[in-house]
């Protein structure tokens, strides 16, 4: 929903262009704005089965390379 809306795809496009490090979800379908964020980006999966590792797994990657995450 919020991809039919040129603000926040304003909004997000800005925040990418700062080079700071985010962390986020994206769904899987396909969609232009969403396909071309993806391919700025490291993208990996969070599953379902663990959630309550995604903490911990994300806080690894950042601390292992704080520039890319």
């Amino acid at each position: 929903m919020e991809l039919a809306s040129a603000a926040f795809r304003g909004a997000v496009q800005r925040l990418f262009d700062t080079g700071c490090s985010l962390v986020g979800t994206v769904h899987t379908h396909l969609h232009p704005f969403s396909d071309a964020l993806k391919r700025r980006i490291q993208v990996g999966p969070a599953r379902r089965r663990h959630p309550d590792l995604l903490p911990m797994q994300l806080a690894d990657r950042f601390a292992a390379d704080p520039a890319t995450g």
